[in-house]
């Protein structure tokens, strides 16, 4: 059983608050579920403004199909997953439910947006069913699930995301400077191979009208010797 909880205090200053549930757990009879809850709660100085919602959206990816032909002794006839939602005063109402076999093909990256309101609750869970029928909680399912929240609704993922874009900007200006010193090392080397190619040419040019003028030179001296004894 796999249990996470964690609270999140958006900004230093900020009322709003967002908790987080995840766990996993074995049903019996061969079925295993695994569920996350996310609420959210506005404050006075909720970064959100007005009555505006919390948004974000629940992300799941669904591979029956390579889970079974990876784990030939445990073949699951399919997984449901449901996604509902509530508010302060309401109970869950379902919003979204579908069955999954191995007969449709493998999703691998799925979204279903939602809107949270002050004290409003968004739960996400699936249910999978394998063929052998006996308590297995130590298997995992074809199943991921999580919850992503927008950066311009979560300033805690922004600063994340802003100090990953930090990192990839720099690791672009170090690959930069790499190909800029690659290709000037290349153009070094070109040039030098070049000048040499340019003397090597010139050389075998001189020598090519060298022998040219000594090749005239024997045909004239030939020729010469020709003449005289014909003379003769």
């Amino acid at each position: 059983m796999i249990i996470l909880i964690f609270i999140v205090n958006i900004l230093p200053n900020s009322q709003a608050l967002i908790q987080f549930w995840q766990k996993k757990s074995d049903k019996g009879n061969g079925t295993i579920q695994d569920w996350l809850v996310v609420c959210y709660t506005k404050g006075e100085d909720d970064y959100i403004k007005s009555n505006n919602a919390f948004e974000g959206y629940v992300w799941y990816a669904v591979y029956i199909q390579k889970w079974n032909s990876d784990n030939p002794d445990y073949q699951f006839e399919y997984c449901n997953l449901t996604i509902e939602q509530s508010t302060a005063n309401t109970n869950n109402s379902k919003v979204y439910s579908a069955n999954y076999t191995d007969a449709d093909a493998d999703i691998i990256n799925a979204q279903y947006f939602v809107q949270l309101y002050d004290r409003s609750c968004v739960t996400a869970y699936t249910r999978c069913k394998y063929e052998i029928s006996a308590n297995h909680s130590g298997l995992d399912i074809p199943v991921n699930l999580n919850f992503v929240t927008p950066s311009w609704e979560c300033k805690a993922c922004q600063f994340y995301e802003w100090s990953l874009i930090e990192g990839d900007v720099i690791k672009a200006q170090k690959i930069g400077n790499n190909v800029v010193q690659v290709s000037n090392y290349i153009k070094k080397l070109f040039l030098l191979n070049f000048e040499i190619w340019l003397a090597l040419f010139w050389i075998f040019l001189i020598l090519m009208i060298f022998a040219s003028i000594g090749i005239i030179f024997l045909l004239i001296y030939w020729l010469y010797i020709f003449m005289k004894r014909w003379i003769r």
